[in-house]
Formats: structure tokens, C-alpha cells, sequence
């Protein structure tokens, strides 16, 4: 990840990302986002606004296995890193 992005900001940047999709403002970054509304159409819409949030085009398995911004943040991290 680039030295001017800290988890803790791309985390920001991913619950942003997250609460817009769930038109939800009080989500945190460690609340479920499928129990928070989520839904498979809404993973789609989550997956684009990833994409245009971070470059990074995750796969809807992705987005499955990370239930919150949180996972969602050590995901994208390692796809920015070069590792995923």
C-alpha cells in the first residue's frame, strides 16, 4: 500500500464506500455488513464502488468472505500491496 494511505484511511475510505451502498450513515467498520441490509444485488453495488473508491476490482467472493469494512479493509489491503 502507498505510504500516503494508512489502513486507518482506506478503512474510512471502504466503511464510506459501505454506508453509501446500505444508505445507512451509522454503520461501523465493524458491524456485518450483511446484517446491517446487505444483500447478493447490493454486494454487485458494493464490488463497483470499491472499484472506483480503491482501482481494485474485488471478486463477489471477496466481498462474502469479509463481513465488515474491517475485512473488507485487510482484503483490499493485500490486492494495493501487490500480494492479492
Amino acid at each position: 500500500m502507498s505510504e500516503s494511505v494508512t489502513s486507518g484511511d482506506l478503512e474510512q475510505r471502504i466503511l464510506g464506500v459501505v454506508r453509501d451502498v446500505l444508505d445507512d450513515g451509522g454503520i461501523a467498520a465493524d458491524d456485518g455488513w450483511v446484517a446491517s441490509g446487505g444483500t447478493s444485488l447490493k454486494a454487485v453495488w458494493l464490488v463497483a464502488g470499491l472499484a472506483r473508491e480503491t482501482g481494485v476490482l474485488l471478486d463477489l467472493s471477496d466481498v462474502g468472505d469479509a463481513t465488515s469494512a474491517v475485512g473488507l479493509t485487510a482484503i483490499l489491503s493485500e490486492h494495493l500491496d501487490g500480494s492479492g
